[in-house]
């Protein structure tokens, strides 16, 4: 019997050393990072505006969310919520240079995370250059552990660059 307890305070106390060093590692790690992904895409600039601003439309052509609606201007910028399977996001347009840059802003507190998005519009061949550029904090060590290592700081950008492609019709 004396065996078993061993075994299980040994076990248990692996546990407990991985949770610390997890938490540990996430500590080491900045809280704020700066990622950048693109994707060229088929349309003028003008028509990649139109869709990359049209939030009513988002649902139609994104896959990471189910509703859209615009909310009342925050601070005198563009506002709207997101909702979708991880929940609720509100965001407000935070710099607007059309049809060439764009800026989104997180406005939620809160949250394990937050930041900007700074979205990139050029002309290229029959097509528009899109390039996305997260500038975030990462607030959890444990979020931030596994978004850097695990998940990855570009899969939310990549994803989006996916959707906007296909909606495009690339």
């Amino acid at each position: 019997m004396k065996r078993v307890g061993r075994v299980v305070a040994w076990g248990l106390g692996g546990i407990v050393g991985l949770v610390l060093l997890v938490v540990v590692a996430g500590y080491l790690l900045p809280v704020r990072h700066s990622s950048t992904a693109s994707r060229l895409v088929t349309g003028t600039p003008e028509e990649v505006w139109a869709v990359i601003t049209g939030v009513e439309d988002f649902p139609m052509w994104r896959t990471d969310i189910d509703r859209a609606e615009r909310l009342e201007p925050i601070g005198g910028w563009p506002a709207w919520r997101e909702d979708g399977p991880s929940g609720s996001l509100t965001f407000m347009m935070a710099g607007i240079e059309p049809p060439r840059r764009l800026v989104t802003e997180i406005v939620d507190e809160g949250l394990p995370f937050g930041g900007t998005w700074t979205y990139l519009l050029e002309p290229s061949g029959a097509g528009t250059l899109v390039t996305v550029t997260e500038d975030g904090m990462i607030y959890n060590p444990v979020y931030r552990l596994v978004s850097r290592f695990f998940i990855g700081y570009e899969s939310t950008m990549l994803v989006y660059l996916d959707a906007l492609e296909a909606r495009m019709g690339r």
